[in-house]
């Protein structure tokens, strides 16, 4: 089988590998369809010792779904349309064992095209449980990414009142407002601190989610939330620290924050259940993120584009049987 294998800091290979054999009750299954996400980004990109590689088949691919090739064990059956929890991310390969309390059944009425977009959406959805009631609130996404999209969509649907999307890439911003953005700012234009003043009538807003993950950005969104407003981090922060946080303009804002993360450990991946039922039903279209849908063959092609945001790429999608 094909499958795909980093071989070097931001190299990336297919190579024919030895087909997995089922064991020990687990389940055979055949992928259809993979997405990358920031996370991909950074473990693509990320610096390793030279022994590491090449890593693991199939390395990182969390955002994957397919269909039940052999079941030897649980609830699941030949044939079953399944989401593979992310805890052992090898997902970018034409086939994958795994355990069956692992997989997820999927609706089957729903485009697995879609349905590729139910992990990340849990992702947020599983951060968004421990905010407070946003409706009526000003709230500002720092990043308008796939994740930083769907907070903005599903902020708008939790009913804030304005949902600023901020980010440098235009076409992104015009995705941002397709997904209920009120308003967007672009930060290679505008200082991001100043154009939220501007929309708040210099209140400053209730609410700043950081999804980009940068240090610098980590430093900026205290900028954009008013006195003891609330601060989600979500992006993932670069690992061994080494930079520089501005813990004292942190500070003198007392905002009320948390950080988000492990949602696969999630008791029955509640999460991931519901936003698989939300784009199901359609209740929030996914539609204006799909920029692009690579063969598996050209993996190396959609990390260039997910990466370097080339060609209007908003989320990739990765066709793992081609």
């Amino acid at each position: 089988m094909l499958a795909s294998r980093i071989v070097a800091p931001g190299r990336v290979e297919v190579a024919e590998v030895d087909k997995p054999s089922l064991q020990n009750g687990n389940v055979l299954v055949k992928m259809v369809m993979g997405a990358l996400c920031g996370t991909d980004l950074h473990l693509f990109e990320q610096k390793r010792p030279a022994s590491d590689f090449p890593m693991p088949p199939g390395f990182s691919g969390h955002e994957c779904v397919g269909i039940v090739e052999e079941a030897g064990g649980g609830d699941v059956r030949v044939g079953d349309r399944v989401f593979i929890a992310p805890r052992v991310p090898r997902g970018f390969a034409q086939f994958a064992t795994t355990e069956p309390t692992l997989l997820l059944k999927l609706p089957d009425h729903a485009d697995l095209d879609k349905l590729v977009f139910g992990q990340q959406l849990g992702t947020v959805i599983y951060c968004c449980r421990r905010l407070p009631n946003v409706l009526d609130m000003d709230v500002a996404v720092l990043g308008q990414g796939p994740a930083g999209l769907f907070f903005t969509a599903l902020l708008s649907k939790m009913g804030a009142r304005k949902i600023i999307g901020i980010d440098i890439v235009p076409h992104l911003l015009e995705t941002a407002r397709q997904m209920g953005a009120t308003h967007v700012v672009d930060a290679s234009k505008d200082d991001p601190g100043k154009a939220v003043a501007e929309i708040t009538n210099g209140v400053m807003a209730d609410l700043a989610v950081e999804a980009v993950g940068l240090p610098e950005t980590i430093n900026e969104v205290p900028d954009l939330i008013h006195d003891r407003g609330h601060l989600v981090l979500f992006g993932i922060p670069p690992k061994g620290g080494g930079w520089e946080f501005n813990y004292e303009k942190f500070f003198r804002k007392h905002p009320v924050s948390f950080s988000s993360s492990r949602t696969e450990l999630e008791a029955n991946f509640a999460s991931t259940r519901l936003a698989m039922q939300i784009i199901a039903e359609n209740r929030i279209d996914v539609t204006p993120m799909m920029s692009h849908r690579i063969p598996l063959s050209r993996i190396d092609h959609a990390y260039d584009l997910a990466l370097h945001k080339k060609d209007g790429a908003v989320k990739v999608l990765i066709d793992l049987q081609s």
